[in-house]
């Protein structure tokens, strides 16, 4: 069992470093303002050989980052 804390340290590495290269994967994290309501959106994307796998667009840093981690601990 995988504790949540792992999960969002590895999210959190992904946040900061904005692109992760794992093997064959790559990891984007990146956070857009909305203009009209002063607001943050969070986007996470996976790509396999410059195919985009999965998505996720989140207005909470924390549900993105946990996204993440999860995304990059399935592929260690």
């Amino acid at each position: 069992m995988v504790h949540e804390i792992e999960i969002m340290s590895l999210g959190y590495y992904a946040s900061q470093k904005k692109t992760l290269i794992l093997g064959r994967y790559v990891l984007k994290f990146h956070r857009r303002k909305n203009s009209k309501k002063n607001m943050y959106f969070y986007i996470v994307n996976l790509y396999h050989d410059d195919k985009l796998v999965r998505s996720g667009i989140f207005t909470e840093y924390r549900n993105a980052v946990i996204f993440a981690g999860s995304i990059i601990y399935k592929l260690l």
